[in-house]
C-alpha cells in the first residue's frame, strides 16, 4: 500500500471547493488505476466532507419523499378516506415550501444540519392537519352543514393548534442561545417552519376541504365523510376503564417506567463519527486501511513556529506523543543552529577522514564477489527507476535504463501505442540486445568467469578516484540555511513570509473516536497553545454542541411548561402535561437499551426535537 499525499489550500467546511476538487481527484485517480490495473481511491477529511455532503443532499430528498408517502398512507389507513389526507399532504408540502423560502431569506442557504428540517416538519407540521381533519369530519359523519362542521373545526381545535405550534416553534427558538452557527441555524429554520406549516393548515386546509366537499356536492357525490366514526371508541372504553381503576393503572405504568428508567440510565455512547457515515463509503475503509498498515490518521494536528530553533524544539517534542504516528517538520530538513554546529564537527572529521584515504588498488576473489553483488543490485534499483519512467512518462529515462537492463519480453498484442512506440526504438538501436542489456551481461560474465581480474582492478582505481572526490564533497561543513532549500519543501513547511514555521503531526489512529481524541487534544494542547487541525477544532466542536444540546433541553423544558401554564391556566394541568413528556423519554431510553441501540452524536441531536414535538401533542389537545 503507497500513499499521496495532496495538500489543498482550503479546508474540508469549504463544502463547494471540497466537492470539485474531490471528484476532479478522484477521476484522474480511477482513471490511472484502471489503466494500470491497481486499486486506488481517496481517504481524509476532505474527501469524506464530500461523500457526506453527496449522501446528505440524495438522503435528506429520498427520506422526505418516504415520509411524506408514509404520513399519507397512514393517514388513509387510519381514518378510511382517501381526499382529505392528500389534501393535508398538499398543505403540508405547501407549509414546507414556505419554510424553505423564509429559510433561504434568513440564512441564506442549508447546512448539513439544516438540511435535516424539511422530514422534521414533514413529520410534526402534519399533526396541525390531522386535529382540524379529524373534528371537521366527525361533524360532516352527522350530516352537519360545511361552514358548521368546519367553524366547529377552528373553535376546537384552532387554540390548541395555535398554542402547540408555538411552544413548540419556542421551543425550537431556544437553540439561538446556542454557541455554534449551526445549532443557532438549526432551531432558527426549525422554529420558523413550524410556524409556515402552521399557518398553512389554519388558512389553506379549510379552504381546500370546504372546496372539494362543495364540488362533490355539485356533481351529486357524496361530500366529505369517513367510511366510519373517526372517533377511537375502544380506546375510549379503555381509558374509562384505566380510569375506573387507578390504583392498578398507576402502579403497573409505574414499574414499567421505574423499570425502563433504570435501563435507559445503563444505555452506551457510540461517539465514533465514522460509525453513522453512510454504510460502504470508500473514504471510511480506505481511512482505517491506512490506519492499519501505517498507524497513522490523515487528519492532522498542526502547530506554527516564528523561528527554527522553536521549530525543532516542537518537532522533538511532538515525536514524543503517545498519540503522533508521525511528525513532519522543517527541521527534517534544516536543523537548527545548535544541532548544525553539533554535525558540523562530526562532518569535518569525516572530511579530514576522507582526504587522508587512500583508494586500494588491486581486488580479492571475495571482493570481487561483492562487486558481483553490488551489481546486481544496482540492475534491480534501475529496473525500478525504468518501471517509474515510464509511469511518468519520462521516456529518456526508460530509453538510457533499457541500454543498462533491458526490457521485458511482452507480445506486441499486449502492448499499448505508447509501448509498441518506446519498443520500436529501442529496437534500432539495440537490435537482439534489447532484452538483455549491458548490465545483465557483465552479470553472465562474472558468473562465466569471463571478467579479467585487470581490468576490474583498474576499474575499480578509476572509480574509487571519483566516488572518493564525491563522498569529499558531500561532506561539506558549511552551515545549511533556508535559502539552500527546494520550493518543494519551503512551500510545505515554511510560511510565504519567511517568519512562520509548521510542524504537521499525523495521529497514530482514528480521531473521529472521541476516547482517542479527547487524549489527542490534551497532549496536542500541551505541546503548544498553538496547536490546530481538523481533531482539535471537531473536538472542540462537539464540546460546544454537548452545552448546547443540554442547555436548550433545559431550556425547551421550561418554555414549554411556562406556555402549558399560561394556556391552561393551572398549575396541575401544566404539570399533568409534562408527565407523558417527561416518562416518555424516559422510556424512550429504556426501549433504546434494551433493543442494543446506542446514544450516537445525531441521535442525541434528536432529543430536544423528541420534546418538541411531544409538546405539540400536548398543546394541540386540550384537556
Amino acid at each position: 500500500m503507497l500513499i499521496i499525499q495532496v495538500l489543498p489550500t482550503f479546508t474540508m467546511f469549504d463544502i463547494d471547493q471540497s466537492v470539485e476538487a474531490t471528484n476532479v481527484i478522484e477521476k484522474m485517480t480511477h482513471a490511472v488505476a484502471n489503466k494500470y490495473g491497481i486499486t486506488a481511491g481517496l481517504t481524509g477529511s476532505i474527501a469524506l466532507a464530500r461523500d457526506e455532503m453527496a449522501a446528505m443532499a440524495n438522503d435528506s430528498m429520498v427520506v422526505t419523499l418516504i415520509a411524506v408517502v408514509g404520513i399519507l398512507l397512514l393517514f388513509i389507513f387510519t381514518f378510511r378516506m382517501i381526499t382529505s389526507p392528500i389534501l393535508a399532504i398538499i398543505t403540508l408540502i405547501i407549509g414546507i415550501g414556505w419554510a424553505m423560502g423564509v429559510t433561504w431569506l434568513m440564512v441564506g442557504e442549508l447546512n448539513l444540519m439544516t438540511s435535516m428540517s424539511a422530514v422534521i416538519l414533514a413529520g410534526l407540521g402534519i399533526d396541525f392537519s390531522i386535529h382540524i381533519i379529524a373534528a371537521f369530519s366527525e361533524k360532516r359523519a352527522k350530516n352537519i352543514a360545511l361552514g358548521e362542521a368546519m367553524n366547529f373545526a377552528l373553535t376546537r381545535s384552532g387554540t390548541g393548534i395555535i398554542t402547540g405550534g408555538l411552544t413548540t416553534a419556542v421551543a425550537f427558538l431556544t437553540m439561538l442561545l446556542s454557541e455554534s452557527d449551526g445549532m443557532r441555524e438549526f432551531g432558527l429554520v426549525l422554529g420558523v417552519g413550524i410556524i409556515m406549516t402552521m399557518v398553512a393548515a389554519l388558512l389553506i386546509l379549510p379552504v381546500l376541504l370546504i372546496s372539494v366537499a362543495r364540488l362533490k356536492d355539485r356533481y351529486g357525490r357524496q361530500s366529505i365523510k369517513p367510511v366510519r366514526d373517526v372517533r377511537y371508541k375502544r380506546l375510549g372504553r379503555l381509558t374509562a376503564w384505566m380510569g375506573k381503576h387507578y390504583g392498578y393503572t398507576l402502579s403497573g405504568f409505574l414499574i414499567v417506567v421505574v423499570f425502563l428508567a433504570y435501563r435507559g440510565a445503563h444505555i452506551t455512547r457510540d461517539f465514533n463519527y465514522l460509525n453513522m457515515e453512510p454504510v460502504g463509503l470508500e473514504t471510511v475503509k480506505l481511512q482505517n486501511k491506512m490506519i492499519d498498515e501505517f498507524d497513522m490518521s490523515p487528519d492532522v494536528i498542526l502547530f506554527t513556529a516564528e523561528n527554527l530553533t522553536e521549530a525543532d524544539s516542537l518537532t522533538r517534542i511532538a515525536k514524543e506523543m503517545k498519540t503522533a504516528g508521525m511528525v513532519e517538520s522543517i527541521s527534517d530538513y534544516l536543523p537548527d543552529h545548535t544541532e548544525q554546529v553539533k554535525r558540523q564537527q562530526l562532518i569535518k572529521r569525516i572530511q579530514a577522514q576522507l582526504a587522508g584515504a587512500k583508494v586500494k588498488s588491486g581486488l580479492s576473489l571475495e571482493e570481487r564477489h561483492s562487486v558481483r553483488d553490488q551489481i546486481e543490485r544496482l540492475k534491480f534499483n534501475i529496473m525500478e527507476l525504468q518501471d517509474l519512467a515510464f509511469s511518468g512518462g519520462q521516456d529518456k529515462i526508460f530509453l538510457k535504463s533499457a541500454f543498462l537492463v533491458g526490457v521485458a519480453e511482452v507480445p506486441d498484442s499486449l502492448m499499448s501505442p505508447e509501448e509498441r512506440k518506446l519498443t520500436s526504438r529501442l529496437r534500432q538501436s539495440m537490435g537482439p540486445d534489447i532484452y538483455s542489456g549491458s548490465l545483465n551481461k557483465l552479470l553472465e560474465a562474472f558468473d562465466n568467469g569471463k571478467v579479467d581480474p585487470g581490468r576490474l582492478s583498474a576499474f575499480q582505481t578509476a572509480f574509487g578516484r571519483k566516488f572518493k572526490t564525491a563522498a569529499y564533497k558531500l561532506a561539506n561543513p558549511q552551515r545549511l540555511t533556508l535559502a539552500d532549500m527546494p520550493n518543494q519543501i519551503k512551500t510545505q513547511f515554511v510560511s510565504d513570509s519567511g517568519k512562520r514555521y509548521l510542524i504537521t503531526v499525523f495521529p497514530r489512529s482514528n480521531v473521529w473516536d472521541f476516547k482517542f481524541l479527547d487524549r489527542l487534544t490534551a497532549e496536542a494542547g500541551a505541546v503548544s497553545p498553538r496547536a490546530t487541525g481538523l481533531p482539535i477544532v471537531f473536538n472542540a466542536l462537539m464540546d460546544i454542541i454537548g452545552k448546547d444540546g443540554r442547555r436548550a433541553t433545559i431550556a425547551a423544558l421550561v418554555v414549554i411548561f411556562l406556555l402549558l401554564l399560561l394556556d391552561f391556566r393551572k398549575f396541575k394541568f401544566a404539570l399533568m402535561g409534562m408527565v407523558p413528556l417527561v416518562t416518555g423519554v424516559a422510556v424512550m431510553f429504556g426501549i433504546m437499551q434494551i433493543s442494543g441501540l446506542q446514544i450516537t452524536l445525531l441521535n442525541i441531536i434528536a432529543i430536544p426535537l423528541i420534546i418538541d414535538r411531544k409538546s405539540t401533542r400536548l398543546n394541540s389537545s386540550h384537556i
